[in-house]
């Protein structure tokens, strides 16, 4: 070992003496830092910026009266020592995005850009169904039975432009004869703009416009009468009494509604019949999902590779869930996550998943690595990070509604990293996708990394983010939030780690987990969580 150290510090002392001897020759690398913009303040905005470091974008959320293209920055700030290719404060047209490099000794390119939702409201007195919308051309379009008189039609509510600071001429009260198309001058920010509105019959009075089924709840959508009691009825196919939703489980929105059908068997066939007053929808059938079951979610079955690396599956060959343990282990730090034999109140098994967070490090040279358990593959060792794949294909459309688990953690105080301070945080996340191949993730590389909230493909996700220990098990539940319920799923995302700053090699060497007995739940109970 003497003889190691002693070459170890000969080779330090001949780079010492070739880099002062290369002075002349500067051939050194420039350091690389990355530059970020840390903070922006805007007139207007209607709350706090958000800045995605990964992205390199800055969103300002706008107020609905905010001139979208004068947009007041009225402060920045970013990386101490970097230059802006302009300056970020100013007035600026943000209808499009704003692009600015910032530079020290590489440049990095970011976009600040604005998010703004204007109310937009066209309805008539009997409309079918709901308006529909043509923003790009300014059209919008409201549907009424056949039998209407359109020289003779009741706007309910018109509003093409901000609340309060819009004049349209003509004005609500004086649009009556839809016999052929209206155009509304609308003034706005000093500047005026032309609408086409239309009111078009249509023959179908109440109609099933889409199904998207589970494997226990289905998501239904109709088209009836506004103003009418409108609901809808359901059987499974070969009974004959029907069964009513309950109005608390119809969201109504003018002639439109969507209705959600809980306590459905799966695998099963079922009937609907929408109504509006008197008049019936035909009879539609659905059939429900089958349920995925995620193998080996009581973490029961482990295997220990090259008596190293613990993997959580009984087979090497057919895992389901993974960990970062091959990149650890794999230079002599040892493993993040670890069978436990500590497991949760009531449980039928003897093993828990155990996470912690710590330095991996060769003699002293390394990086922190979090304690981590995801659903994928870890793919192979680049460097001091890793290459893995993200989510296993779920094989059905079954539409899980949320994910039951147990869980104990700590948040230590973070003492490793460069991104942040404070306490660590715990971060899991689930995400329901429409995908045909993993999320091909390079923990070196920022632009890869994975964010549930702006992944691709991603059709429904949870998230739990907190800084807040939890010394005893305590049952979870992670509920998912659908953006899409038309789309059919298959795939299935899913990660614990017990701090959530270790894509950037930040944390706490203090921060542990334990993790046991995970469950896809697939209905909801009567308050509207998922059971």
């Amino acid at each position: 070992m003497m003889k190691l150290l002693r070459r170890y510090a000969t080779f330090v002392a001949m780079l010492t003496a070739i880099s002062f001897v290369g002075c002349i020759h500067n051939d050194l690398p420039y350091p690389v830092v990355k530059l970020a913009i840390e903070s922006i303040e805007a007139e207007g905005a209607s709350g706090p910026c958000v800045i995605d470091a990964v992205n390199r974008t800055v969103t300002i959320p706008l107020l609905e009266t905010t001139d979208i293209r004068n947009v007041e920055i009225t402060s920045a700030t970013y990386t101490e020592k970097a230059t802006s290719s302009e300056s970020l404060v100013g007035t600026f047209d943000l209808r499009t995005p704003k692009y600015i490099t910032l530079s020290l000794y590489q440049d990095y390119e970011w976009a600040i850009r604005a998010e703004q939702n204007i109310g937009y409201t066209f309805a008539i007195r009997g409309q079918m169904g709901s308006t529909e919308w043509d923003l790009n051309n300014l059209v919008a379009t409201a549907y009424i039975r056949n039998d209407f008189d359109l020289s003779n039609v009741e706007v309910t509510a018109l509003k093409l432009g901000p609340e309060g600071i819009t004049s349209m001429s003509p004005t609500m009260s004086e649009l009556a004869d839809f016999n052929t198309v209206r155009f509304v001058d609308v003034t706005c920010h000093g500047r005026s703009e032309r609408w086409s509105l239309y009111v078009i019959p249509k023959e179908l009075q109440v109609s099933i416009a889409n199904i998207c089924p589970g494997a226990k709840v289905a998501w239904i959508d109709v088209e009836g009468i506004a103003e009418t009691d409108m609901g809808l009825r359901y059987r499974a196919k070969g009974q004959s009494e029907w069964t009513t939703i309950p109005s608390k489980w119809i969201k109504l929105d003018g002639g439109n509604f969507q209705a959600i059908l809980r306590g459905l068997e799966p695998k099963t066939t079922y009937e609907v019949i929408a109504y509006s007053d008197a008049n019936n929808s035909d009879i539609v059938e659905f059939t429900t999902g089958e349920m995925y079951t995620l193998p080996n979610a009581d973490f029961e079955s482990w295997t220990n590779k090259d008596n190293k690396i613990w993997c959580p599956t009984s087979s090497l060959l057919d895992a389901t869930w993974d960990t970062g343990n091959h990149a650890t282990a794999g230079v002599g730090a040892g493993n993040l996550t670890t069978p436990s034999d500590d497991v949760r109140p009531g449980s039928k098994g003897s093993k828990s998943a155990y996470m912690a967070s710590m330095k991996a490090s060769v003699m002293g040279i390394g990086k922190f690595a979090a304690g981590n358990l995801f659903v994928g593959e870890f793919i192979a060792i680049d460097g001091m990070g890793g290459i893995v794949e993200f989510g296993k294909p779920m094989g059905t459309a079954a539409r899980p509604t949320g994910i039951r688990f147990w869980m104990k953690n700590n948040c230590g105080t973070i003492n490793e990293g460069n991104y942040t301070s404070g306490i660590d945080l715990t971060k899991i996340f689930a995400c329901i996708c429409d995908r045909t191949a993993p999320y091909h993730i390079n923990t070196n590389k920022e632009e890869t990394l994975f964010n549930p909230l702006t992944a691709p493909n991603v059709i429904a996700h949870g998230v739990y983010e907190s800084n807040t220990s939890i010394s005893e098990w305590t049952e979870m539940t992670l509920k998912l939030d659908y953006k899409d319920f038309k789309t059919e799923p298959n795939y299935f995302v899913f990660t614990f780690t017990c701090s959530g700053y270790g894509d950037y090699f930040t944390g706490s060497t203090q921060s542990w987990m334990y993790v046991d007995d995970v469950e896809i739940l697939y209905d909801l109970d009567d308050e509207g969580n998922c059971r």
